[in-house]
């Protein structure tokens, strides 16, 4: 907001600068005719009046007005001619024989009629620069002279600054003779007009003249050292040094001892280096629009004029013509780069287009105007200017946005380093969870080598002592007995190497399960009928209740691998075998769980128990319970009953098992999205539960099921 606010305010000042004061425009215009004006019925209280038409000239001569006093001086051999005024000798319009050259010397003469009324009151004449040398008489009296003006180089010493001097005419006609020299620079002759008036407006018009120029240098030395670290800056510093060096000449009026040739090369360098800083800024604002081997080139034909200022002026000031030439081509492809700019849509490429145009409209002006081919005056450090503001708002903006992407990018830092120190946070919870995992593994996988090298060292000891007692024994009934007890030996090793093959391709993931939707009332049928043989065999009681609590007309149906299905409860039914005494009872029986009264069911068939919901997609539970009437198992070890190689007292000296099965049940069941669990009393017996998720159908809409 602040930027946009003393945008405006800069703006309204150049516009206000530029537009023509009151008192410029009071300025009369007159001609001269054969070296006379007539101003006589002129109103000098209102207007100024520019003394501009045909003068009378005298080349290569330097007169006084004593020269045409007496009759000696109107007799004398001077020859009269006239030329027009203000221009450059060389480009005058003059009625003399020979041919004008910017070098050389000559006086200027002119007579002004006023009414007799101004005759005793104070007028005073604008002295514009004069190139490069002059002195001016008055009605006879000197009254301004700058520098010094001699016949040929050695005598003349140039200045050049504007001044004002006043004076009484005393009479109704004004005889003004001007001397003029040049022998230091390519422009020679009385190029401004003289201006004359009353004192007060004359003094006015100057001070405006001034004014403009300390208000136009001042802004845009401000603009200079706010853009001091851009391109832009010393394009700004570059055209105040020449606002103070063109016009009024403010520089030498302030500092007077300063050399002409000094200040004449300062003006070109301000030109040839204010045009490099504006190439270079425009190239710099519009990177991908500008070519850096054309922007080189261009930088190296500014330094060549720039190398040209190191001759002396009378030299140096002929390169301006040419330089002219490569500003227009630079100058067309600075064009280029701003339509270019605007074509991409570039950020203020349309305000930086417009300022440009006005900028180089102004500059031709000023071309026009000191090549004399029009009658204006210089304009192009209000283009400058308006251009310099225009890149200042430019740039204003776009720091303005860049600090603006800044905070932004400052908030979306902040946020990401605190979602960052939250993943910190997390994920060193995770590694400590994970390390406290490792650890666990660490210890479990020492303990499970430890007990696989105590289970396998056990048998194969014993194996090996009974191969010790058949070579040491003859009697044909011990080596039956020893060959049946390292037989049973070898049995559980395979066992036993078995179940850590199943439990090493579960945990890896690399066991294969084949699902199928089966019957789960069939299913019960089927795994009671394997296992019958095996509880009969050891002189057990087998019992079977079919399923139960599933809703008239269903069907209750599990989505599992019958194989690993059957060797869990195998496993089951061969720890109740072996934990159970002869004459005892082994029951598998079945229950459907409805996941909406789950926990009521479960109560009215004395299965209570709080597991985890049905799978999504599911309607209940199929639990598969097999019990015993054995030794139960302790109540410190029924908590690590799923733990590798946790195993109890078989009854009647029946073979251990490895330590496995329930491990790998438990693995089995996790796979099918189950869960199973043990309850236990020690003395009276343990019961086994497995639950697997199941869908009820109707039986009107069963479709076709594979039979086990």
């Amino acid at each position: 907001m602040q930027v946009k606010i003393t945008g405006w305010v800069l703006l309204l000042s150049i516009l206000i600068t530029m537009v023509p004061s009151p008192v410029q425009a009071e300025v009369k215009k007159f001609e001269a005719v054969m070296g006379e004006m007539d101003l006589r019925g002129a109103p000098f209280e209102e207007h100024i009046f520019r003394l501009e038409g045909e003068w009378e000239f005298y080349h290569n001569e330097l007169l006084t007005t004593e020269t045409w006093r007496g009759e000696a001086g109107e007799a004398g051999t001077v020859q009269k001619t006239f030329i027009q005024a203000p221009s450059i000798w060389s480009k005058a319009a003059y009625t003399g024989q020979d041919k004008l050259s910017n070098l050389g010397y000559g006086t200027y003469r002119l007579k002004v009629k006023i009414d007799e009324r101004y005759a005793n009151q104070v007028l005073s004449m604008y002295i514009p620069p004069i190139a490069s040398a002059y002195r001016l008489w008055v009605n006879g009296e000197e009254l301004a002279a700058n520098g010094i003006v001699g016949s040929d180089r050695a005598s003349m010493s140039p200045k050049s600054y504007s001044k004002v001097v006043p004076f009484k005419p005393g009479v109704d006609e004004i005889e003004m003779v001007v001397q003029v020299s040049n022998f230091v620079q390519r422009k020679g002759g009385m190029w401004a007009p003289l201006i004359l008036g009353k004192d007060v407006l004359v003094q006015r018009h100057q001070e405006i003249k001034v004014v403009r120029d300390i208000f136009l240098a001042s802004i845009i030395l401000v603009l200079g050292f706010y853009h001091f670290s851009l391109y832009l800056g010393a394009l700004c510093l570059l055209l105040c040094i020449r606002v103070l060096l063109v016009g009024e000449m403010l520089l030498i009026r302030i500092f007077p001892s300063i050399n002409w040739e000094l200040s004449v090369k300062m003006e070109y360098l301000s030109i040839y280096i204010g045009i490099m800083a504006l190439f270079k800024f425009i190239s710099f604002l519009y990177p991908h629009e500008s070519n850096r081997h054309v922007v080189r080139a261009c930088l190296f034909i500014s330094l060549f004029f720039c190398a040209t200022t190191l001759f002396p002026a009378i030299v140096s000031t002929y390169f301006m013509l040419p330089f002219f030439v490569a500003l227009v081509l630079m100058i067309a492809y600075m064009g280029y780069i701003s339509l270019s700019a605007l074509y991409h849509k570039r950020e203020g490429a349309l305000l930086n287009c417009i300022s440009l145009s006005i900028m180089l409209l102004l500059s031709f002006n000023d071309y026009l105007f000191y090549s004399f081919s029009a009658n204006t005056t210089e304009l192009a450090p209000f283009g400058i200017l308006l251009f310099i503001f225009i890149q200042t708002l430019i740039l204003g903006k776009r720091s303005s946005n860049a600090f603006s992407r800044a905070e932004q990018l400052t908030l979306d830092l902040h946020k990401a380093n605190q979602s960052l120190e939250q993943k910190v946070v997390e994920r060193t919870l995770e590694l400590q969870v994970s390390n406290e995992q490792l650890l666990h593994i660490e210890q479990t996988r020492k303990t499970f080598f430890s007990n696989i090298a105590h289970e396998l060292g056990t048998p194969i000891q014993s194996v090996q002592g009974y191969i010790q007692l058949l070579q040491a024994n003859t009697n044909p009934g011990a080596k039956q007995e020893y060959l049946a007890l390292a037989y049973e030996k070898t049995s559980m090793l395979s066992r036993l190497i078995k179940d850590l093959l199943d439990l090493a391709k579960m945990e890896e993931g690399q066991l294969k399960f084949l699902l199928e939707k089966v019957d789960a009332d069939a299913l019960l049928t089927h795994l009671y009928d394997r296992s019958r043989w095996d509880i009969e065999r050891e002189q057990m009681q087998p019992r079977f209740s079919p399923l139960t609590g599933v809703p008239d007309g269903y069907s209750a149906f599990v989505n599992i691998d019958i194989i690993r299905i059957e060797q869990v409860v195998s496993n089951l039914v061969n720890n109740s075998i072996r934990f159970t005494s002869s004459g005892g009872i082994i029951h598998l029986q079945g229950q459907f769980v409805n996941r909406l009264t789950q926990g009521d069911a479960a109560g009215k068939a004395g299965m209570e128990r709080d597991y985890s919901p049905a799978v999504e997609g599911t309607d209940g539970w199929v639990q598969i319970v097999v019990t015993d009437t054995g030794l139960g198992i302790d109540k410190q070890l029924l908590p690590h009953v799923f733990e590798r190689f946790r195993k109890g007292e078989p009854a009647d000296n029946r073979a251990k098992g490895s330590g496995l099965g329930l491990v790998i049940c438990k693995h089995i069941m996790l796979r099918h999205q189950g869960e199973i669990w043990v309850e236990s009393t020690p003395g009276l017996g343990t019961r086994v539960t497995m639950a697997l998720p199941a869908t009820l159908q109707h039986k009107e809409l069963e479709i076709e099921i594979d039979e086990i």
